[in-house]
């Protein structure tokens, strides 16, 4: 039987944009953009799966982050549960790390992020500026389309 996977994405902020990468087109979700993110591995921490995802994605480097929202996100070829961090203390810049994964990093601002958009990655952008605030929020039964509750 299949279960839903964790992944986790973190939302990296500087002068009012937000950091998004092209994901390789050969991959889940390709030429879509996305924030930092990836699959929690075993007896890892959230925290640790953050760092380590943006670390190996971006190169930047995560100290402290702020949970978002809490998304299952029902895609046709994929679950998951998707927490989604604010990182509130980092350093560097972002550079192709990880160029099987991410072929792109820019910086946008809100109202002009690129289109399309990885839906994991979209449920917690939509969190985030919907709510104004950086409080966790839980979104259920994202079925490829934008039907959060709360």
């Amino acid at each position: 039987m299949n279960r839903p996977g964790i992944s986790i994405g973190v939302v990296i902020k500087k002068n009012n944009k937000y950091l998004l990468g092209r994901r390789h087109p050969k991959i889940t979700g390709g030429n879509y953009w996305c924030l930092p993110m990836g699959k929690l591995e075993w007896h890892e921490t959230l925290l640790e799966c953050a760092r380590r995802e943006v670390k190996e994605e971006s190169g930047i480097e995560v100290q402290e982050v702020e949970p978002i929202v809490l998304a299952n996100v029902i895609l046709p070829e994929s679950h998951y549960l998707t927490l989604g961090f604010l990182a509130t203390s980092w350093q560097g810049e972002p550079a192709i790390s990880a160029p099987n994964e991410i072929v792109e990093w820019n910086w946008f601002s809100m109202g002009n992020f690129p289109e399309p958009i990885f839906q994991p990655s979209k449920e917690i952008i939509d969190t985030l500026f919907m709510q104004g605030t950086y409080s966790l929020k839980a979104v259920l039964d994202v079925n490829n389309k934008n039907t959060s509750k709360e």
